[in-house]
């Protein structure tokens, strides 16, 4: 099974796989299209699942060895600062909850 008709051919092709089938796994366009759009140019989204440790791991470097940086520079604009979130599954309101 491939995901995409790109990826079913290169099986295909490089590995002799004649009957890749390609799954649908795709979203509803049109769903969310009609959604309304709020950018927030100060908020940093981590978008993962957050019960595989890999996800974790990510997280966090995220907060405990990037967001200081992007913190410090900050501090010499008086524009605000950063927050970060995060979205997916068993994702927290509090990106910190993850670990405990």
């Amino acid at each position: 099974m491939a995901v995409s008709a790109d990826d079913a051919r290169i099986m295909r092709e490089s590995f002799g796989i004649e009957n890749a089938e390609v799954v649908d796994n795709g979203i509803d366009r049109a769903f969310f299209e009609q959604v309304q759009r709020h950018p927030d140019p100060k908020r940093i989204l981590f978008l993962g699942a957050l019960d595989w440790r890999p996800n974790l791991d990510a997280l966090k470097l995220l907060l405990d060895d990037i967001m200081p940086r992007v913190r410090q520079q900050e501090a010499a604009r008086p524009a605000g600062h950063c927050r970060p979130s995060s979205a997916g599954v068993a994702a927290p309101a509090d990106p910190r909850q993850s670990f405990g």
